[in-house]
């Protein structure tokens, strides 16, 4: 918690830390890293799975905690070797666990969704200032999932029945807009589409949160039940070429 305190105070641009630098000639590597489903707020007591498990904000704080660790350890071990300039988050939807998407989700749940989100935006925000100090650019896009939505009707896609942007998933976007707005080094794309496409290192990805693709069923002209065709799908939606579908 102590980590996570500072972040959402007033911003000052982050300095990079002293990382070994890759000798000349050395390959270009871009990092993709797909964060989904952290569901802040869940709670599952450990005998509701007969002592296998239990998940609680502490947990989720100390999961994202090890993401964090990992990631550092793996650039310390690549970068000796690598250029690795550039780190591509690909926020997938369903940060928060929502509180009113059924009648019984209340009781089931450790906060209410508004502090839910408070807690998932800090330690977001949290994870892109820890990147800031090992790559020179951070980007950042986001879009909603089914837990994102703010009625417990389904709407379009699994996402705000009014509106994409009805979403808890672009509010948080829109916070990180702000947070970042006076750092050069990051870029955030708030998504208002059930699915976002971009590329990294020359690559088209095509990404979106799991609940829009209902099994035997569709949206979009994507379906579920056949996977191999999403590639193909994305490309005539987008009228071009795509190398992978997350």
């Amino acid at each position: 918690e102590a980590a996570l305190s500072g972040s959402l105070e007033a911003y000052s641009p982050t300095p990079m830390a002293d990382v070994p630098s890759a000798p000349k000639g050395a390959p270009v590597h871009e990092w993709a890293l797909l964060l989904s489903d952290w569901h802040v707020g869940q709670m599952t007591r450990i005998e509701e799975t007969a002592g296998i498990y239990h998940q609680n904000i502490a947990t989720a704080r100390k999961q994202v905690g090890l993401i964090w660790k990992t990631l550092s350890r793996l650039h310390g071990i690549y970068s000796s070797g690598h250029s690795i300039k550039t780190i591509h988050n690909l926020v997938l939807g369903d940060l928060v666990e929502g509180d009113d998407m059924r009648p019984s989700q209340h009781r089931k749940v450790e906060e209410v969704v508004t502090v839910q989100l408070v807690q998932s935006f800090d330690l977001l925000a949290w994870l892109l200032r820890q990147e800031l100090l090992l790559f020179e650019r951070v980007e950042v896009d986001l879009v909603g999932g089914n837990h994102d939505r703010t009625s417990r009707k389904a709407g379009d896609a699994g996402l705000g029945e009014l509106d994409y942007i009805d979403t808890l998933a672009w509010l948080a976007g829109a916070f990180l807009e702000r947070v970042f707005k006076d750092e050069p080094r990051i870029r955030v794309r708030n998504w208002e589409s059930f699915y976002g496409y971009k590329e990294v290192l020359g690559l088209k990805v095509a990404f979106e949160h799991g609940s829009t693709m209902k099994w035997g069923m569709g949206y979009g002209g994507v379906p579920y039940y056949g996977i191999s065709a999403l590639g193909p799908r994305y490309e005539a939606l987008l009228g071009g070429s795509i190398d992978l579908v997350c």
